[in-house]
Order: C-alpha cells, then structure tokens, then sequence
C-alpha cells in the first residue's frame, strides 16, 4: 500500500481528472473491490459489472474521502459493500435450499476422527459452499458480520434492517450452518 503522502497525491491527481492517476487508483484497488464482491455473494456472472460500478460510484464521490475518519481502504471498503448491498437489494431472488444426499457437499478430505473440529477439516471451498447454502439475508448478515467484521449497527444501516434483525439472522445463519454440517458424512457424533 502507498504512504500517506502518496495517498494524498495519488487522490489529487485523480480529482484533477489525470488518467493516469484514475489509472493507478483502480490497479491499486481492483483485487481488494473484486475480493469484497466476491465474497459478498455477488454471483459470478455480475462481478464485473458490480466492481464497474463499484469504481463510478468511488471515482464520482473521490472528494467526499475525509482522512480524518479513516484510511483509504476503509472507505473503498465502505463504499464497496454499500453498492453491493444496493445491487442486493435491486436484483433480491431468495431462494431456499433443501440439502438432500444428492446436494450435499462434498465431504472433508481429512477424517473427522483426526480433529474433534469438522469445520477446521473443511477447504475455503467448501466452507463457501456450505455458507452459500443459507438463505440469501442470513447469508449476507454471516459475511458483513464475520468475514468482514462489520458491528450489528453498521449491517443494520447497510441492508436497512434493525441491529437486533441482524443479530438474529447471524444466530440463525450459524444454527443453519452447524445443522448444514452435522448432515456432513464424516461428521463425528459424538
């Protein structure tokens, strides 16, 4: 990441409208705009256009970044998750998922009796595809709150819900989850 007397240059020649700079700012911020969407549930055929707007939505309110109440990267992040939760709530499709035999995960490759916790044994992957599995606000909830370590209040604000909505989403999304893993056929019961 650049110092912050870089940061400072880098955003006045993007207000000077120098492409070069515009440039920069969006190389330097692609892979963290692309890894927030991502992991926000943004499907795989809309993550470009998301991230596109994600940057016209940075690019047009780049003079409304104040140092003074956070890093640069926090406020890409803000803005990020912000537009991803206005495409969320515009293209809103839940759907409910029914885990059979024959949709369930596919099973750790190291046996649970080799750790007494399953979810340690579960790959990135597969770990997203067991979170993919909730209900879409349960899973938006699980993301913002545990993967991006927004607060209660801050989600609430986001998805224009009440803190206490969000806290029970969030305990309902990791009930759902543990019931998702027990069904797991290398699931130790004891």
């Amino acid at each position: 990441m650049l110092e912050e007397s870089e940061i400072h240059s880098l955003l006045s020649a993007c207000l000077d409208g120098e492409e070069t700079a515009q440039k920069q700012f969006y190389e330097l911020f692609l892979p963290y705009v692309f890894t927030i969407v991502r992991r926000l549930g943004v499907p795989d055929h809309n993550l470009r256009d998301v991230v596109q707007e994600v940057f016209i939505e940075l690019f047009l309110h780049l003079e409304n970044y104040n140092a003074d109440k956070g890093t640069l990267k926090t406020w890409v992040r803000t803005i990020t998750t912000r537009k991803v939760s206005n495409y969320q709530r515009t293209n809103r499709r839940y759907r409910k998922v029914v885990i059979t035999p024959s949709t369930q995960p596919t099973a750790p490759t190291a046996p649970a009796s080799s750790s007494p916790n399953i979810v340690s044994c579960l790959s990135h992957q597969q770990l997203e595809n067991l979170i993919n599995e909730l209900p879409e606000q349960y899973r938006r909830v699980f993301r913002l709150k545990e993967i991006e370590g927004y607060s209660h209040l801050e989600i609430a604000q986001l998805l224009d819900i009440s803190p206490s909505t969000s806290r029970t989403q969030l305990t309902r999304a990791k009930a759902q989850l543990r019931t998702i893993i027990k069904q797991l056929p290398s699931y130790d019961h004891r």
